[in-house]
């Protein structure tokens, strides 16, 4: 035991020989993280006048990019559409206020009351009454009869007038009733005939307008009771 701890001592005391005469360097030596603080510093001024030469390019770049604008359109090839400036163009007030539509207007539809239908129908039949008489005077004067008094209210004249009034009212009514434009009489009031708030057919006219002749007969009853509107199904509208 004696033998082996003198063994021992021996050789703890080489290694402390060996680790006096060893010289150690810091682990981190060569990596850059021992810099002293004057190489600090001197980064710092490096990395600051670096960061003001960048500025100073930085600036002059952008005046010189507003100071030469370019007047034409580059060609970028098949990249163009890629480049396009999405910016909405910016327009007067004045072309924005066209663009806006206009508010359309609510069309106010209701019955035409007796009244105005029976204004209209004196103003239409006034002028198929002028028609009427108007043919049978050329008629007679043509036909070299005399035109007088006696010729006039005699009962040729008398029944040649009712047939011209009854063939007028039929064409004059039948046709403008089936148009937009309506009758002058019904046109001055703003009323129209209508079925399911639709122009009526000529047919349907011609039907209507000959049952408002038949009802002549009878003083005009059904057509004050507006029988025909019920008959054949037809409105009568003032827009």
């Amino acid at each position: 035991e004696t033998c082996g701890e003198i063994y021992m001592q021996e050789q703890d005391q080489d290694i402390d020989k060996i680790l006096e005469n060893f010289e150690f360097s810091a682990i981190t030596d060569g990596l850059g993280f021992h810099h002293s603080v004057g190489e600090e510093k001197k980064v710092e001024r490096s990395l600051a006048q670096k960061a003001n030469e960048l500025d100073q390019d930085l600036k002059k770049h952008i005046n010189s990019l507003k100071q030469s604008k370019p007047t034409g359109e580059i060609n970028r090839g098949d990249l163009t559409p890629f480049y396009v400036d999405s910016t909405p163009e910016q327009k007067p007030i004045e072309e924005l206020a066209d663009l806006i539509p206009e508010e359309k207007k609510i069309e106010i539809i209701k019955q035409a009351n007796s009244a105005e239908r029976s204004i209209a129908w004196t103003i239409d039949m006034i002028f198929v009454g002028t028609l009427a008489v108007a043919t049978t005077v050329l008629s007679f004067f043509f036909a070299d009869i005399p035109v007088n008094e006696v010729t006039m209210f005699s009962e040729l004249s008398a029944t040649f007038s009712l047939a011209m009034l009854s063939l007028y009212h039929i064409l004059y009514f039948s046709v403008l009733d089936s148009t937009e434009h309506s009758t002058f009489g019904k046109r001055i009031f703003g009323i129209k005939v209508v079925k399911n708030l639709k122009p009526i057919s000529l047919t349907l006219s011609f039907k209507r307008n000959l049952f408002c002749l038949v009802s002549l007969i009878l003083i005009g009853l059904p057509a004050i009771l507006k029988t025909q509107d019920l008959f054949f199904e037809t409105q009568v509208i003032k827009r």
